[in-house]
């Protein structure tokens, strides 16, 4: 007998204790002193049942709860790769993204298409009504998420009105709505085109005040990405109320002291006022990172998470606190996962203008990452040797993360970034988890308890 190895115990939550969460079960409990200090002592090792603070019923309990097992480590490994193995089965839904042009209004200094042949030639690219209709066939009888995502280059620019409104009118027999991924500099072609039946959710990022943002996001015609962005989404907040917006704001160490600027400036234009907007902050990543210590960045964009709870820190731990509110709330143990995200399963599919299925919309334009190519009559050719790299680098197979603790909630992290750093894991999200977990799941626990006194 001894404690799951799959245990994650948080930080010291004052007048309660601690919290115990078991990454296998999902089940997530509080705890005293005496068996904090009782599961830290013993870590895996072999223990004996009359020396822990626990009654024979709370014992069984945590039998069954998964904080106690008679499994050896091995075994315990073997569960966690069930677990995510049958997870991974299960999926059936499709995540459909069209990249609608490969080329876009906006030479941002940090992105990660830049290197691609559309944007080197500045050389429009986009989807035809022909390759249109040959995703929708290929779409035939499979299940899909509720939305699909627009992507680009630029999804939204007057170039692109009018396959936009042919892939939504397309779209109606699915019953299908759209999210998109724009800058916005030119959102006002595609005011009809927003409303919850059809776009409704709109990723804007905005990266500081005018003369910080228009610096990191150049926009080709030489007038200030930042007022073109801040007036159209104005309009959007005061006109369709239906449309969510999340601002994403790109950090590194050349304008993470600006954020509390923007931040201040969004809420007197009464943008941040409103419900329709949230808002969080994500660590640039790429061939040209900005960003000399991580951790200095990181305690900075937490202090300013603090002083401003209307940003959420990151989208991985806006995504950890999502998962325990949700846990918290309804009493139900936390989601786990088996990917990252749906790149892994095989189900995510990018199509481009070029011809090229991608697994990942950051992989759009290279086509030696390709995993498929289509064709206008809707037959998907797949790369073998692309889809059996995916298939060996799932958490199931991955032996380096399977054993970690967080294994069925961090999933690895990114595989694009796992890739850029020569490994089988993201080791940002190793960070995010070992340092940050333990916190947040003591936050979200003592937020509750809070509510309920």
């Amino acid at each position: 007998m001894r404690f799951s190895s799959y245990n994650i115990l948080s930080n010291y939550i004052p007048n309660q204790g601690y919290a115990v969460l078991n990454g296998l079960s999902g089940a997530i409990d509080l705890i005293d002193e005496d068996l904090f200090d009782a599961m830290t002592d013993y870590g895996t090792d072999e223990i004996d049942s009359t020396e822990l603070p626990l009654s024979d019923d709370d014992l069984e309990d945590f039998f069954a709860r998964g904080y106690i097992t008679n499994m050896s480590i091995d075994d315990e490994v073997e569960l966690a790769r069930t677990i995510a193995g049958k997870m991974d089965k299960d999926r059936n839904d499709y995540l459909i993204v069209l990249a609608v042009n490969l080329n876009c209004n906006y030479r941002c200094v940090y992105c990660f298409e830049k290197e691609t042949t559309c944007f080197k030639q500045h050389k429009n690219q986009l989807l035809t009504k022909a390759q249109v209709d040959g995703v929708f066939k290929a779409l035939e009888g499979k299940e899909l998420k509720a939305s699909i995502q627009l992507f680009g280059g630029e999804p939204l620019s007057k170039d692109t009105v009018e396959i936009v409104d042919y892939i939504i009118h397309k779209a109606e027999k699915l019953d299908c709505t759209f999210k998109a991924t724009t800058n916005a500099h030119e959102l006002q072609y595609f005011f009809q085109y927003l409303g919850k039946d059809m776009i409704n959710t709109l990723q804007i990022t905005i990266d500081g005040p005018r003369e910080v943002h228009d610096k990191r996001r150049i926009a080709l015609d030489g007038t200030s990405s930042f007022d073109a962005i801040i007036d159209n989404v104005e309009y959007v907040v005061k006109n369709k109320k239906d449309v969510h917006i999340d601002l994403r704001i790109n950090v590194d160490d050349t304008n993470i002291d600006h954020v509390e600027e923007l931040i201040d400036f969004l809420y007197e234009r009464g943008i941040l006022e409103s419900d329709q907007v949230s808002i969080y902050i994500s660590k640039v990543c790429g061939s040209d990172i900005n960003i000399e210590d991580e951790n200095i960045l990181n305690h900075k964009i937490y202090v300013i998470s603090k002083k401003y709870p209307v940003l959420s820190p990151d989208i991985d731990i806006q995504k950890v606190k999502f998962d325990l509110n949700l846990a918290l709330m309804l009493g139900i143990p936390i989601q786990r996962y088996c990917t990252y995200c749906t790149m892994l399963t095989l189900k995510q599919f990018v199509f481009s203008p070029d011809g090229c299925v991608y697994s990942c919309s950051e992989l759009i334009g290279k086509k030696n990452h390709a995993m498929a190519t289509y064709d206008e009559k809707g037959n998907i050719y797949w790369n073998e040797n692309i889809c059996k790299n995916y298939e060996e680098h799932k958490l199931v197979k991955n032996d380096h993360c399977i054993k970690c603790r967080y294994a069925l909630l961090c999933t690895g992290g990114c595989f694009k970034l796992a890739t850029n750093e020569k490994s089988d894991y993201s080791s940002r999200h190793c960070t995010i988890y070992n340092e940050n977990y333990p916190r947040l799941l003591a936050e979200m626990v003592s937020e509750k308890l809070a509510a309920l006194s």
